[in-house]
C-alpha cells in the first residue's frame, strides 16, 4: 500500500487504524471517507508476495478478515455472504451433479442443461482471469468449486468465533474477543 505523507497524515496514520485486524482495508476506508482517491494497481512483474505457504496459514489468515470486514453488522454479512457464494459459485455444480446422475434415465434433462451451461462460464471466467489477469496456470480455474468451499468453511469458523465473541487470532494477538 502506496500512500502520500500528506494523506496518511490527514486520515491519522496507523494510530487511527492500531486496534484493527485487517489495518490495510480499515485505512483505504478512511482515505476514501476522508475524499481521497484510492486505486488498485497490479505490479506483478515488479515483485512476488507469498502470503501462506499452507492451508493452516491460510485459514488463519483468512478467518481474521471473513468476519471484521463487514464493520456493522457482521452477523448479517457474514450470512449474505454466504447465500451469495452458495448461489453464484456452488449451486451450479450441485446442480450440475443432479443432471448428471439423471441423465441415466433423461439424457438431456433441465439440470444438465442449466447446470452444465452455468458452470461453463463460471469455469470459462476463471480460465480467463488466470490466464490474463492473475497471469497464473488456468488449470487453477477447475478448482473454483474446492476453494469457494474452503472460504465458506474458513467463513463459517470466523463468523462462529467473531459473533460468540471467541476473538480471532493474528500474529499471536487475539482481537475483538469478549472478555
Amino acid at each position: 500500500m502506496l500512500i502520500t505523507r500528506e494523506a496518511y497524515e490527514k486520515i491519522g496514520g496507523h494510530d487511527a487504524v492500531r486496534d484493527r485486524i485487517v489495518e490495510d482495508l480499515s485505512m483505504a476506508r478512511k482515505l476514501k471517507r476522508e475524499g481521497l482517491r484510492l486505486r488498485f494497481l497490479v505490479a506483478q512483474d515488479a515483485f512476488g508476495v507469498r502470503m501462506y505457504s499452507s492451508l493452516r496459514e491460510i485459514w488463519i489468515g483468512w478467518r481474521k478478515n471473513f468476519y471484521t470486514v463487514s464493520e456493522n453488522h457482521r452477523l448479517l454479512r457474514a450470512i449474505q455472504r454466504f447465500l451469495f457464494l452458495f448461489i453464484f459459485f456452488i449451486l451450479p455444480f450441485i446442480i450440475l451433479a443432479q443432471g448428471i446422475l439423471l441423465a441415466t434415465f433423461q439424457p438431456l434433462n433441465p439440470f444438465l442443461l442449466a447446470g452444465g451451461f452455468m458452470c461453463f462460464w463460471l469455469w470459462l471466467g476463471m480460465l480467463i482471469f488466470y490466464k490474463q489477469g492473475a497471469r497464473l496456470n488456468p488449470a487453477y480455474g477447475l478448482l473454483l468449486p474446492l476453494a469457494v468451499a474452503v472460504y465458506m468453511a474458513i467463513g463459517v469458523d470466523s463468523t462462529i468465533r467473531g459473533a460468540l465473541g471467541k476473538g480471532l487470532s493474528w500474529k499471536g494477538r487475539v482481537y475483538e474477543q469478549n472478555k
